[in-house]
């Protein structure tokens, strides 16, 4: 028997609208894509993924040499959209997402009947409905990855599924209860993120022109902020933190556009608009940066902030802020804490912000703490940036795809290391 047959087969089925490999972007699919990656490198199982099809995927998937893809077209037809309409409408009516099975559903079915693997892993997304997989596995052989928090899935789903993955210890701890007569097993397994770039170090020289061009000096106290401008990431508490130190020195980049020109005006962002004006010379968005190109302005900061006043499932800005070689400050919000190190962060209260305003001012004022405080104290900042080159390692691709791996082998009582 050759070494490709003795190798385990892994089946991952993405019931979602975008490709694997991630061609067309997506949170989960980039994540997939990177343990496809370094199953290239290494090779230690033999992926099958089932996903849905875009123009110009095959092409990508061709290159890979231990892992194999099954593409099924999205339907656009009347019965479709006939079944979306209803489940949208029982959504918003009584909260049941996903009541009927959809046409992905009976799709996946038909490829997932003909294919020999040693495990399935159903990606978080429309979960509901795998009831089908019993046929042709054990629930042992059947995972669940939850990659968020939701509702908790119902009774079929929980009977169908052996194993859940999940995110972080606080995701696992939200699902856990639910799953007590089920005789479930649970596994933690930590993302990481696409190392490759995060890892390139800028010059000083780069540094400087890339502070400069925002006005930014050497003395200022460079704060940085990577995320969408939505309430629940505290986006407006940040900005006041920063403009009520009453100092001009303490200045704000946010990756990414401002949306104030691209036809995605809401009203939580006309409020910072509001708060903004007049502070240009102290606030300011760097507009569309390629991924390739976001770790230059995150090594021209002396600071990263994630202030999320929801509870995040788990959160890898900031390992991306830490890979970066940053000093954090980050709220206590859900699966943060999992995705950092006391090292090299400061953790502050975010209380019931999410909810009460008063609760977001109290926010803003550790932050106009914590930043007046370091201004006056670079080299404290300089020994958390040590720690977090350290604490970073345990987020890259490599350690996610052995986190992943262990999880199969464990199950299947493999005492081969990774």
């Amino acid at each position: 028997m050759g070494i490709e047959q003795e190798k385990k087969k892994i089946c991952v089925i993405l019931p979602g609208k975008l490709p694997i490999p991630n061609i067309k972007g997506g949170a989960i699919e980039t994540l997939i894509t990177i343990l496809l990656n370094q199953n290239e490198i290494y090779g230690k199982v033999h992926f099958i993924v089932v996903s849905v099809w875009a123009d110009g995927v095959e092409k990508v998937a061709s290159n890979y040499k231990n892992a194999e893809f099954h593409y099924i077209k999205i339907r656009n037809g009347l019965i479709k959209k006939s079944i979306n309409f209803i489940n949208y409408l029982i959504a918003v009516t009584i909260g049941n997402i996903d009541f009927f099975k959809t046409p992905l559903h009976y799709d996946i079915e038909k490829v997932v009947r003909i294919l020999d693997s040693d495990m399935v892993v159903v990606e978080h997304g429309i979960y509901k409905h795998f009831e089908f997989l019993r046929k042709y596995y054990s629930r042992e052989q059947l995972y669940l990855h939850l990659h968020g928090t939701g509702p908790m899935p119902d009774k079929n789903t929980r009977k169908t599924f052996g194993h859940i993955i999940t995110v972080s210890e606080f995701v696992k701890n939200l699902y856990i209860d639910g799953f007590k007569n089920y005789n479930t097993e649970f596994h933690v397994c930590l993302n990481g993120i696409d190392d490759s770039n995060f890892k390139k170090r800028i010059t000083n020289k780069e540094r400087l022109e890339i502070r400069k061009s925002f006005g930014v000096v050497d003395k200022d106290l460079l704060i940085i902020y990577c995320g969408r401008l939505v309430h629940e990431k505290g986006v407006k508490e940040l900005i006041k933190g920063v403009l009520d130190t009453k100092n001009e020195n303490i200045k704000l980049l946010i990756i990414g556009s401002s949306n104030f020109q691209d036809g995605k005006m809401t009203n939580y962002i006309k409020i910072l608009q509001g708060m903004m004006e007049g502070h240009e010379q102290q606030i300011f968005f760097t507009g569309y940066v390629p991924n390739d190109q976001i770790y230059k302005y995150y090594q021209s900061a002396d600071i990263q902030v994630v202030c999320s006043i929801c509870e995040e499932a788990g959160s890898l800005v900031n390992v991306e802020g830490m890979m970066s070689g940053l000093a954090l400050i980050v709220t206590d919000s859900g699966a943060i804490s999992e995705y950092t190190s006391g090292n090299c962060c400061d953790v502050i209260y975010k209380y019931n912000s999410l909810n009460d305003d008063k609760d977001g001012e109290k926010v803003a004022e550790q932050l106009t703490e914590k930043f007046n405080y370091y201004y006056n104290h670079r080299n404290q900042l300089a020994e958390k940036q040590i720690y977090s080159l350290e604490a970073a390692e345990n987020f890259t691709a490599n350690y996610f795809y052995r986190r992943f791996i262990r999880i199969f082998l464990d199950c299947l009582n493999d005492g081969e290391l990774l």
